[in-house]
């Protein structure tokens, strides 16, 4: 998945040593000499790729763009609660409100 950084530690807190390029891995099979990449920035193109990739008898690598913020609300939940845990209530409340509300 490339949501242009570390999606795992954004919700807790965001700030730019989360902003990691994402690999270009639809470009491997090329150094690979083997295989076949693609990369979507769209549902469609999802389907069309893992149509691609299951017809095919080669190793499929599928790069999947998506939006900086593009995680469900559960999970920013669970990153407010981190968040509140190891950073104190002033990240609670910027990033989701009270906690009560889990």
């Amino acid at each position: 998945m490339g949501d242009g950084g570390n999606d795992t530690q954004r919700p807790i807190i965001d700030d730019p040593c989360n902003d990691i390029p994402s690999l270009a891995v639809e470009h491997s099979p090329n150094v690979m000499g083997c295989g076949r990449g693609w990369k979507v920035d769209a549902e469609a193109e999802l389907d069309s790729a893992m149509r691609g990739a299951i017809a095919s008898n080669e190793v499929g690598l599928i790069r999947v763009m998506l939006a900086k913020d593009a995680r469900s609300r559960v999970f920013t939940r669970l990153g407010a609660a981190l968040a509140a845990q190891t950073y104190g209530s002033i990240w609670q409340r910027k990033l989701v409100g009270p906690l009560d509300s889990l």
